[in-house]
């Protein structure tokens, strides 16, 4: 026996409905194509800038977003990707939007 009539026979088993799994796959419904997913991106840089034009340090933005002091200094330094979380909450803080959150 061959090797291309063994990799054959693996699509052709049955499934527990009588179809093949060739027959399985081509009724699945197909989703329909969307733009591609934007990725909102900010740089450690515009992170540093957005943290210092809120007045706060290392530690205090940590507090503030309920991380620890090494996820913000990884942020600053460009070593982990920034959540958009984070960059959201602190441009609703320096709107001063969020004043009655921070005690």
């Amino acid at each position: 026996m061959d090797g291309s009539a063994f990799s054959n026979s693996r699509h052709l088993r049955q499934s527990t409905k009588g179809q093949t799994r060739a027959d399985c796959r081509s009724r699945r419904p197909r989703r329909a194509q969307s733009a591609p997913r934007r990725r909102w991106l900010i740089s450690p840089e515009g992170f540093r800038e957005l943290r210092l034009s809120c007045l706060l340090d290392l530690r205090a933005c940590a507090a503030f977003l309920g991380c620890s002091l090494s996820t913000v200094q990884a942020w600053d330094r460009g070593r982990d990707r920034i959540p958009w979380s984070a960059v959201r909450l602190l441009r609703l803080y320096r709107l001063g939007d969020l004043g009655a959150l921070h005690a």
